[in-house]
């Protein structure tokens, strides 16, 4: 196992001026991820996460359950996603979440994810479809097959960022990640 500062904000956290450390497990199993979505529209298609490694269009180690957009509202609640069958993760390795749709792209019927645009993860960036990278991230958790968090990138607040959308960048969205 290998040894991790645990910081805030990119804020080394310390206990007497020392800097506070975990143990990081060699692998974790990802059974589901959080995040913040909602629905612009009447958007009624499939929305999915995929986890990849490499690059955000690297090799696809695993696609969540699909969730139904009718069942999502129009303002941004935490909606949990499922991967059926969980994926290993090595720590140290950096991976990319990317959300999806299943459906025809549109300006009037898409999907939005709450972004914060304080950036407070250090370890990763959000980008979109056409590779474009920003200083913000998705709010995110990602949980093992207990229910336990395995890294949360908080909600601090910030805007929304579109993806199904009718233009080519934003067909999708990816955060990058290492444990």
């Amino acid at each position: 196992m290998s040894k991790q500062i645990i910081t805030w904000n990119n804020i080394p956290i310390t206990y007497n001026g020392i800097p506070l450390m975990y143990n990081v497990p060699p692998h974790q199993d990802l059974k589901y991820v959080d995040i913040w979505l909602y629905k612009n529209g009447a958007s009624t298609d499939n929305v999915f996460l995929e986890i990849r490694s490499g690059s955000y269009t690297g090799t696809v180690l695993g696609t969540s359950d699909s969730l139904n957009g009718a069942t999502l509202t129009t303002t941004a609640t935490q909606t949990r996603f499922t991967f059926s069958t969980p994926i290993i993760l090595n720590s140290g390795t950096q991976y990319y979440l990317r959300a999806n749709r299943d459906g025809v792209v549109s300006t009037i019927n898409y999907y939005v994810l709450s972004v914060n645009n304080t950036n407070p993860y250090s370890s990763g960036v959000m980008g979109y479809a056409g590779g474009q990278q920003v200083t913000m991230d998705i709010p995110l958790i990602l949980s093992n097959p207990d229910n336990t968090t395995i890294l949360d990138i908080p909600d601090i607040g910030g805007a929304g960022t579109v993806f199904g959308y009718n233009t080519a960048a934003a067909l999708y969205i990816w955060q990058s990640f290492i444990l």
